[in-house]
């Protein structure tokens, strides 16, 4: 087994570059049917994103856990500021979760991931504007709500 299957083994597998999956597609297991060296890349035409499917059993998704492929391995996100580690943006806060108040120390003890978020959008203000802290659960619906607000914010034109 090389480095890049035992890399992949087991539930460990959350994300995957196009480069890992062509080099190892024919030993992935599809989640749904089990059947090896069937799973192909497809390319979804509404967010661009690479999806991985089985021929066999017809299983969008058939990673599991692996959403989409990663199509670069290049960052693109700028580094936070020096005032701004995940810690410092906690202790601003008094190490609670601003949405739920979840106390730092539960959620580390927990295993629950601790985040920043951006108050401000990042894809126009990248990291201007305040930090706040959030938990992992919180972040993700937190970032979901604002992404649908701003997609209607901007289809409709509303306070332009």
């Amino acid at each position: 087994m090389n480095s890049t299957s035992s890399h992949l083994a087991g539930e460990a597998l959350r994300s995957l570059s196009v480069e890992e999956f062509d080099a190892c597609r024919q030993t992935l297991v599809c989640c749904a049917c089990g059947h090896v060296g069937s799973l192909r890349s497809f390319l979804v035409s509404t967010n661009g994103g690479l999806r991985v499917d089985c021929t066999d059993c017809g299983k969008q998704h058939a990673l599991g856990r692996v959403v989409f492929l990663k199509q670069t391995t290049k960052k693109t996100r700028k580094e936070y500021g020096p005032n701004d580690s995940l810690d410092d943006v906690w202790e601003r806060f008094d190490n609670v979760c601003v949405v739920c108040s979840a106390p730092k120390w539960f959620l580390d003890r927990e295993g629950i991931k601790r985040d920043r978020h951006h108050i401000l959008e990042y894809a126009t203000h990248e990291h201007a504007g305040q930090l706040v802290p959030m938990c992992g659960p919180c972040h993700t619906n937190t970032t979901e709500r604002q992404k649908s607000f701003w997609f209607w914010f901007r289809r409709t034109g509303v306070g332009e």
